[in-house]
């Protein structure tokens, strides 16, 4: 079975599919040559109701990686090392609220400590976090209003409920709309498509670099040769016409990473978000 779920919940919005088992494989059998994985239909748990960011992605890769291994691979969603995606964050704000810069918008909430509304998809999940590093890094206070999910929290910042938020750039449709406000990209460089808008860091706060992040994983006991067999199943499905044009519209990108690579990436990304966490005392209850 490969199972995609969400974990790591502290280091922002990262997901991770397990590869278990191979045709007749277990763990005490000798290892598998890795032509024969998967013996059998491959079933992908997405953590989240269809119709979302993520659940598209896996779609997209599922039938991908389907007519590769020819195989079914079946993507079934429940709430609740091979290679990744990222979405940088970008930050916007409401029409209304008064401000027109990342600049006015520190000033605004030093004037009105604990104020300024931050919605999020939740606890812990990566606006949120990269609201307090933020808050952190500008010496502001905020207050983080959690929603279930990106739908009602984009809902209520468009309806002028909550006064910011942390999301991917699909949203600057709706910036360019007039429907929202962009300010920066939480990002180290410009985005390409969206060229005027500036990095957080060169808006005036330093440090402020996040995004989205999905990637799969497998468990330690999957075989050396079924874990690169995975990773170049995987690189070769997102270099497919149908998914590189989702990511394209979804602001998504894939930079060339290998399995010792991610694993640097991830444990560069714990370090970095346990300090947050940690300093801004944020807890998931």
């Amino acid at each position: 079975m490969i199972v995609l779920e969400r974990v790591g919940r502290r280091v922002g919005g990262v997901f991770c599919m397990a590869a278990a088992a191979w045709a007749g494989g277990s763990a005490g059998a000798a290892e598998p040559p890795a032509a024969g994985f998967p013996g059998r239909t491959v079933q992908v748990i997405v953590p989240y109701p269809p119709g979302g960011l993520t659940d598209g992605l896996v779609r997209q890769l599922a039938a991908e990686l389907g007519q590769s291994w020819k195989q079914s691979v079946v993507v079934e969603n429940r709430g609740g090392g091979t290679t990744i995606g990222t979405a940088p964050n970008v930050l916007y704000v409401r029409p209304g609220l008064p401000v027109r810069s990342v600049a006015e918008l520190v000033a605004y909430a030093k004037a009105r400590p604990g104020e300024v509304k931050f919605a999020s998809t939740g606890n812990g999940s990566s606006p949120h976090l990269t609201a307090e590093l933020l808050a952190s890094r500008a010496g502001i206070s905020i207050l983080h209003v959690p929603y279930k999910g990106a739908g009602p929290a984009l809902t209520d910042l468009l309806a002028g409920h909550v006064d910011a938020m942390f999301h991917f750039p699909a949203s600057l449709a709706l910036a360019r709309q007039g429907k929202l406000r962009a300010l920066a990209v939480a990002a180290d460089e410009r985005l390409a498509d969206a060229p005027d808008l500036p990095t957080v860091v060169q808006a005036g706060v330093p440090g402020v670099v996040s995004g989205s992040w999905f990637g799969f994983f497998v468990p330690s006991a999957t075989p050396e040769a079924i874990q690169d067999k995975i990773h170049r199943d995987v690189a070769q499905a997102l270099r497919a016409p149908a998914v590189q044009r989702y990511m394209q519209e979804s602001g998504l990108v894939s930079p060339p990473m290998s399995r010792a690579q991610f694993s640097a990436f991830i444990e560069h990304e714990r370090d970095k978000w346990a300090e947050v966490i940690r300093t801004r005392n944020i807890r998931l209850e």
